[in-house]
């Protein structure tokens, strides 16, 4: 009998296994290592997924606000972002790359212009806000038929910088606790000095006016008095946004950080919303005692309290004091065109008065005409002068010195010159130990008292609420000057 043989498949059957393969049960440690894998890969792409989601919808709505009709006499909208370092021993690298991330792309979608102040040193945020507010209310009190401004601005070109520069900032951004706190101690300093420069420009005015009035009714023609002055009462005050900066560090808080990491879409929602309400120009509210206690709660600051021995909330310590400014002197502050132009009236027209009382200046028959007068120049021409090498004392001259003396003396010369640098080193040394003294107290968050700011009515960006709005929601837009108060 012939053996049975089967004969192979033909065709594509013959890829197809005869015998399926078993598969091998994964070991323990293979379990382990793909759950960890596993989750960890889920994680990274549910947070991918839902960023893209939050940016195109912060997109949209962005885009919307900058898709806006807009009058061509007027600007874009301004804002001024203040950053500092988070904590006194990092680096304002972090608060940077927190902008650049969260706040920056929202700015630029919805076509919102942006002054961006990196302050590394006390005082510098709150110079800044306390200058432009001053200048921004001087630029409001101009008119058309202001000699200074007819002095400074000669052109149309000129009056179109004109509306720019009145306009400077339509808010004040601050990125971090110790940002917002200067902002505040800024815009209280302006208010005041805008306060008194207003009284003393009324008082001068009241006094004009009523040395005008008396010299009317004491006058014989029938001359109308003229009208009392007003005091000028209208403010340019830009509302203040907080946008809070959730930077941590260390062992305890490596929880946290690892939520956040897989949780970066939030951060995203919730400073896009709170930037698209800047750049929305609302929800805004008016500001009360309670919006100062914002971001006390910070870890950065937090930390720093409780390193300086404040156990909870804020110290009851100025922001400022003035060893920050003998430790960071301010900077020479720039020629303004506007105070040359009325430096410059002011010298001529004190030459040109000083001219009219002085008279015309005396001739050579003036000279003659005065008794002794020519005796006293004939002998002052007459007199020798003695050249002033010959007054001078002749040096002595110096010994030569030995050459163990000449050594003797290097040496200590070479001693000395080693002792200065040591003390310059150690004094360094000193100055550095105690800046970091200061940067460490510095942080410690304060309470603040700007009852200006508070009298005055100052607005502020409502971002807790800016969070809860729904997203592309049709915006109503309000007009540029809703924050000029009359």
């Amino acid at each position: 009998m012939a053996d049975a043989t089967v004969a192979p498949a033909a065709g594509w059957r013959r890829f197809i296994p005869t015998k399926i393969p078993k598969i091998p049960r994964p070991s323990r440690g293979m379990v382990i290592f793909g759950s960890i894998v596993g989750t960890y890969a889920l994680l990274i792409y549910r947070d991918r997924h839902l960023t893209a989601e939050v940016r195109r919808e912060l997109r949209g709505e962005a885009e919307y606000l900058a898709s806006q009709p807009q009058d061509p006499r007027e600007r874009v909208r301004k804002v001024a972002v203040f950053l500092q370092r988070p904590a006194p021993d990092e680096s304002i690298r972090a608060t940077r790359e927190y902008f650049r991330k969260y706040i920056k792309p929202v700015l630029d979608a919805a076509a919102v212009d942006y002054d961006l102040v990196e302050a590394f040193e006390p005082g510098v945020i709150a110079r800044h806000t306390c200058g432009t507010l001053v200048k921004k209310q001087a630029y409001l009190a101009w008119t058309a038929d202001d000699a200074l401004r007819a002095h400074v601005l000669t052109t149309a070109a000129d009056d179109v910088k004109f509306k720019f520069r009145m306009h400077d900032y339509d808010g004040y951004v601050a990125v971090g606790r110790k940002p917002f706190e200067e902002v505040l101690v800024g815009y209280d300093s302006a208010l005041r000095q805008i306060n008194e420069e207003r009284d003393a420009e009324h008082a001068a005015k009241l006094a004009e006016y009523h040395r005008a009035r008396t010299a009317a009714e004491s006058s014989w023609f029938a001359a109308s008095p003229p009208l009392p002055p007003t005091r000028e009462t209208r403010l340019a005050l830009p509302p203040v946004a907080y946008l809070p900066v959730d930077w941590m560090t260390g062992m305890r808080t490596w929880p946290f950080r690892i939520y956040r990491w897989f949780n970066d879409w939030e951060r995203i929602r919730d400073a896009g919303r709170a930037t698209l309400a800047i750049a929305r120009r609302g929800p805004v509210r008016e500001m009360d005692p309670a919006d100062l206690e914002l971001g006390v709660d910070e870890w950065s600051v937090h930390r720093a309290a409780v390193d300086n021995g404040v156990a909870e909330g804020a110290a009851d310590e100025p922001v400022l004091v003035p060893e920050y400014e003998e430790m960071w002197p301010a900077p020479k502050p720039k020629e303004n065109p506007a105070e040359k132009a009325a430096a410059e009236m002011a010298a001529a027209s004190a030459a040109a008065a000083a001219a009219a009382a002085a008279g015309p200046a005396p001739t050579v028959a003036d000279l003659f005409a005065v008794p002794g007068a020519l005796r006293d120049v004939t002998q002052q021409i007459d007199t020798p002068t003695t050249p002033e090498f010959a007054a001078e004392a002749l040096e002595p001259a110096v010994p030569e010195l030995s050459d163990a003396e000449r050594k003797a003396q290097e040496k200590a010369e070479k001693e000395a010159e080693k002792q200065k640098k040591e003390e310059e080193a150690k004094a360094k040394e000193e100055l550095a130990k105690r800046k970091a003294q200061l940067w460490r107290q510095y942080f410690v968050p304060k309470r603040v008292h700007v009852p200006a700011v508070l009298a005055a009515h100052v607005e502020i960006y409502d971002t807790a609420k800016s969070r809860a709005m729904v997203p592309l929601a049709p915006v109503e837009v309000s007009d540029e000057e809703s924050f000029v108060q009359g």
